[in-house]
């Protein structure tokens, strides 16, 4: 990886790409999609009956995606 070690971002992932065989495009692509997905999953978890205090207590686990 980039020197960062185990931080999260996006140039992080984006830099380990090859090990999977990835472009960096393909990795963008990847990555875009999941952030979207990862974004909605409020909607994913409501759906899923979970209550909204359930996932207000969530919210400071996963973090304000």
């Amino acid at each position: 990886m980039s020197g960062k070690g185990s931080r999260r971002s996006m140039s992080n992932a984006k830099s380990a790409a090859i090990a999977f065989g990835l472009s960096s495009e393909q990795a963008s692509s990847i990555i875009n999609e999941i952030s979207q997905i990862a974004s909605e999953w409020r909607d994913h978890f409501r759906q899923a009956g979970v209550s909204q205090l359930d996932i207000t207590v969530l919210e400071e686990v996963i973090g304000k995606v």
